[in-house]
Order: C-alpha cells, then structure tokens, then sequence
C-alpha cells in the first residue's frame, strides 16, 4: 500500500508538470486491486506476495504508459518485433540513455524519501498519495472538446476547396526543378544543434521560418509533399492515388518536365519507394552502386554521401532536351545513423553526431549548388525538410520520439534557390508567415508562368501567397493552438492543454 502512495504522489507531480494525464477510473481500479490482494494475500506464502507485488506493479506501469504521451504500448512491441523496422541494439541503447529526464529525478527522490518516512504507516501513505492525485487532477485544465473538434473539422472542410491552378498554356518551364526532401530537420534541431546562425541558408533566394510539415514522420511527408496543389488532407486520405489536379507529379509533366528520382539510401525504410509510386513519382531512382556509404541507417542500410549522389545525377542530366524535375530525398540526418567506417566510430552523443551529419548535408547541398551555377542551366532548388528530429525535447517526448506532431518538431524553414547560370544573389528574403505546401504548389504555378529570375524575381514570389493555420496530424492525434494556447488531440474525442 505504501508503494501505491508513492506511485500516486509521483503521478500527481507529473501531472501539475503536464507531462501526463490522469484516468481516474484506470487509478481507482488499481487501488481496489491493490487494497483487495492486501487482505486476501497477507498470509499467503512468501513466493504468493512477492508473485502478486510484481502483478501489481506491471499493472502500474501499463496505467502510466496508458497516461504519459508515450507511443501506444502495442505499437512499440509491433515497431520493435517487425524486422523491416526494427532499430540497431547500438540505436536501442542509446535511445534509452536518452530517456532519463533529470527534470524527473528530484520528484523521484522526494517521492522515495516520503514513502521511507512512511513505510509503516502504508494505508495513510495509500490515502495521502491518493489525495494528491485527485487535487491534481481537478487543478489540470479540462479544455472543450467539443470545441477543438469542431475547429478541426472547419478547418479540414476549408482545406478540401483549396486548389493551386497551374498555368494551362504555360510555355515549357525554362528551368530545372530540384526537390531537395530533407528527413529530420526542425527549427528547434538547428537550435539544439547550434546550427541556427548556420551560414549554409544565405545560399538561397528565399527562406520560409514557418513551414508547417503537418507530420513527423517521411511516410506521411511524402504524400503531403507530392499532393501539394490541393489544400491540406487528413490523415486517411493520404493512401488512395492523388486526383490529376492534387498531384504533383501530374502537374509538373503537364508543365513539360521530365522526372528524375534520387536517394542517399535503398528506399526501403517506411516504404518510402513505394509511397513516391503511389502519389504518381513514378520514374525509379538511380542507382548508388559504386558509392561507399558514409553511414548506416537505424536498419543497418546503407547512407551515402549526399554530394556524391546529386553530384552524380547533375553530370548525367541530359546538356539538352526538356528541362528536368528532380525528387531527391535524404536521411543523413536519420535519428539512429551510425557512421559506416571505423575511423568516424565512438560513443557520440546524439547532438554531436547531428552537427557532424549536418555539416554532410550542408556540404553536399552546397556543392549542387554550385555545380547548378557552373552548368549555366537555369534552375530552381527546393529545400524541403520532412519533419524534425526532436532532437532536444524533453517535454512530453524523450529526444528521438516523434509520435506526437508537437511545433518543434513539425515547425521547419524552407529555402528556396533561384539559380540563373552562373550568378549568386545576395542574402535571402525571409517570410514568416504561417505556410505549408499549398504555398510551395503556387510558388511553382508562378515560376512555370513567368520564370523567377528577374532582380525582382525573388521579392515579387512572395506576395499574396496562401497561408495555412498550424494543424498537425499524425495517425492517431492532432495538434493545434488557439488563443496561444497548445491542445493535443485524439481522434477518439479526447483533448488535453499542453504547457510550452
């Protein structure tokens, strides 16, 4: 009884902290199980106790898995049991060390100093710590749900009627389209990295601060990326094929582009080869074969340099014929990576080895670059992360996990390259307005109808593009902020205030 206490003092300070929700019912069913095996087990043999003890306990660990915001329990297993996903033990082992919170660690001593103190009085510390967890309970906002969901279904009904009209008689695109689709890049990772004064962006033309990837996860990036002339969809409407007006795919042959695919990896993980197939990408990537790989991914596939790759794709694009569209996608920046040759190996922490792959990106994105500038072609190269990486957060989420689509992760900056043979623009302009791909589709139209390259190409691109309020959507949540204030969704009807 005494243990109960503890566990519901400790659950009562994770609440206040808001890093958990309480479920009563979950909490008064395991007491009553708890108080119950008490009476009937105390004179059972030792075994019997200790057998019921351990019972009670795992029951307490599922409520509080139940309660934190962690991954489903069932979905973890299944992640770590299918073998097309399964993560490395080396990643294993690090994402645990990742997961110990100091933050935690006073809150946890105080609660083992009051259940020492008192250990023999286990009914009053079983009613204190019960006590505890109700006043927490009722002092945590409950926000109306009703309300949130409503905004979400008013939001996802003004986004079905939004469309991006391509120029229908547009003359062929005099330009080079590269999508550069960056897994594992946030605003906050740059942050947490000490990359956000990196000089690398003063290589573009135009920098979105507040791109909203909607997701935090490639599977999902992709779909939304490539249905980027419509309005944002939900979740479940990202499987079926794209209408010809969504697809990106459709929309840019239509223009007169010829399609190119490139990867630093085999396409495998998350099935990300077969997602580009099914939202219309349908050209197979070029190959890597003959390239050493710089890293291993979370599965143990091979990562490849990503200079090297589009360095390859850049000298085997045609000197004549139809201007080209390049999808390339990259996971250097993968949580989990682990370099491939010996003399880059050792016990980093995750934060050094983000800034090392980062140094990669940036490198081999730099050398396109400049390679676009010295091919004399005209170009235009967009920068695109996936989602972030979660690489410092601790709120909520341990670093790495991204199961919920929380700003940090979901909030990344977008460049956008305007390369006209071989010269260099000056710093770039920067937006910071609320956008997402809708704005990415129009900023294409406008390109294709009249190319960018003018001294006023740049400026002229930005005005009047739409703007997409924050709503981020996983399989199973949603995010959104209204007032200023952050809410977490499930899509069972369930809402909770989240603290920043």
């Amino acid at each position: 009884m005494a243990a109960l206490g503890i566990c519901f003092l400790l659950e009562a300070i994770l609440c206040l902290r808001g890093d958990l929700r309480v479920e009563l019912a979950g909490n008064a069913l395991l007491a009553a199980v708890v108080a119950f095996g008490a009476r009937r087990w105390r004179r059972e043999p030792g075994w019997v106790r200790a057998a019921m003890a351990l019972l009670a306990a795992a029951c307490g660990g599922v409520l509080l898995w139940r309660e934190s915001f962690l991954p489903p329990l069932f979905d973890s297993l299944q992640f770590l049991a299918d073998p097309a996903q399964r993560p490395t033990m080396g990643y294993i082992g690090k994402f645990l060390r990742g997961l110990l919170n100091p933050a935690y660690l006073p809150a946890a001593a105080a609660a083992a100093g009051l259940g020492w103190a008192v250990r023999r009085r286990p009914r009053t510390a079983a009613l204190a710590g019960a006590a505890a967890l109700l006043a927490a309970w009722a002092a945590s906002e409950r926000p109306d749900a009703a309300a949130l969901s409503r905004t979400v279904k008013d939001f996802y009904a003004a986004e079905a009627g939004r469309r991006v009209a391509f120029p229908a008689r547009a003359p062929r695109p005099a330009f080079d389209l590269i999508i550069l689709h960056v897994c594992s890049l946030s605003n906050a990772d740059l942050r947490a990295a000490g990359l956000d004064a990196e000089p690398f962006w003063r290589q573009f033309d135009l920098v979105f601060d507040r791109f909203e990837t909607v997701t935090t996860y490639s599977a999902q990036a992709v779909p939304r990326l490539l249905r980027s002339p419509c309005g944002q969809a939900r979740y479940e409407d990202l499987l079926p094929p794209p209408s010809p007006e969504c697809g990106l795919a459709a929309r840019l042959r239509a223009a007169g582009f010829e399609l190119d695919t490139a990867l630093n990896h085999d396409g495998r993980y998350q099935n990300l080869l077969s997602s580009l197939l099914q939202q219309g990408w349908t050209t197979p990537p070029a190959r890597n074969s003959g390239l050493a790989p710089v890293q291993r991914g979370v599965d143990g596939s091979a990562v490849y340099d990503d200079g090297e790759v589009l360095g390859r794709w850049l000298r085997s694009r045609p000197a004549g014929g139809k201007p080209r569209a390049l999808y390339y996608n990259t996971v250097t920046l993968h949580t989990g990576n682990a370099w491939a040759g010996p003399t880059r190996a050792g016990r980093e922490s995750q934060a050094e080895h983000y800034r090392a792959a980062a140094a990669e990106l940036f490198r081999g994105v730099s050398e396109l670059l400049r390679g676009l500038r010295r091919s004399g072609r005209d170009a235009v190269v967009l920068f695109v992360p996936e989602h972030g990486a979660n690489l410092g957060e601790r709120f909520l989420q341990a670093p790495g996990l991204r199961d919920l689509p929380l700003p940090d992760i979901t909030t990344v900056p977008v460049g956008v390259a305007l390369i006209r043979g071989g010269a260099s623009g000056g710093p770039p302009a920067r937006d910071g307005r609320p956008v997402s791909y809708l704005a990415l589709a129009e900023l294409l139209s406008r390109f294709i109808e009249r190319p960018p390259f003018g001294p006023t190409g740049a400026a002229s691109a930005l005005a009047s593009l739409p703007e997409t309020r924050p709503v981020a959507e996983n399989r199973r949540s949603y995010v959104l902020e209204v007032d200023g204030k952050l809410y977490l969704g499930w899509k069972i009807g369930k809402w909770t205030r989240l603290r920043r």
